[in-house]
């Protein structure tokens, strides 16, 4: 894909996923999502999609307030749209492949909880 057509897709998802968490309460984030994210909570889970948008592997971490989460997967996306016009076709595609299906799969988990 060409490079615009990447940071269409990255800004495409990363704002859906935005809207989806503007309206939880400070309770919901620290509730645990369940299904195949477990006992982790919303914040956690966004904490770990913005570290993985970096690169980052973690073993655990200290639980942030959800401003934090918010502000750190902001942060790592800024990274990436940085860092995306140096990466060669292949690696660009990859990379924006993993970030889009994580944010997806993440709010394709909330609508479904949504709607219960």
């Amino acid at each position: 894909m060409l490079q615009t057509s990447l940071v269409k897709l990255l800004e495409t998802s990363h704002r859906e996923l935005l809207e989806a968490v503007a309206d939880q309460t400070e309770s919901k984030f620290h509730r645990s999502l369940g299904g195949e994210y477990g006992e982790s909570s919303l914040v956690e889970v966004l904490t770990m999609i913005a570290w993985e948008e970096r690169g980052v592997s973690i073993d655990s971490f200290e639980r942030p307030m959800p401003p934090q989460a918010i502000h750190d997967l902001v942060g790592a996306r800024w990274q990436t749209l940085k860092v995306l016009p140096s990466l060669d076709n292949k690696s660009a595609n990859e990379l924006v492949k993993k970030i889009v299906e994580r944010e997806k799969k993440l709010l394709k988990h909330l609508l479904k909880n949504e709607e219960k």
